[in-house]
């Protein structure tokens, strides 16, 4: 429901755009997750960082990262752009 408020600017910015910018904006999306392994990859951080998160805890910064990754909605935003592409 969010996502509808952006449609129409989002919708404007991307009426023009030529097949080969919807291309590259599609890859770049599709990319954007696969940073959850890159970045720990390049910090010498364990890539299975997300695993110390407990169920339903909210203790730490880490929990609430974790439940922000899975379920806050800016994290799909993504999502909904390529479908608009």
């Amino acid at each position: 429901v969010v996502y509808w408020f952006f449609f129409k600017p989002l919708a404007y910015l991307l009426k023009n755009l030529t097949l080969l910018k919807t291309a590259l904006l599609m890859s770049f999306f599709f990319f954007l997750p696969w940073f959850m392994i890159l970045i720990p990859v390049i910090a010498n951080e364990p890539v299975d960082w997300y695993k110390n998160h407990s169920y339903l805890a909210t203790d730490t910064f880490l929990d609430i990262g974790v439940i922000m990754l899975k379920f806050h909605p800016i994290c799909y935003f993504h999502v909904f752009i390529v479908g608009m592409l």
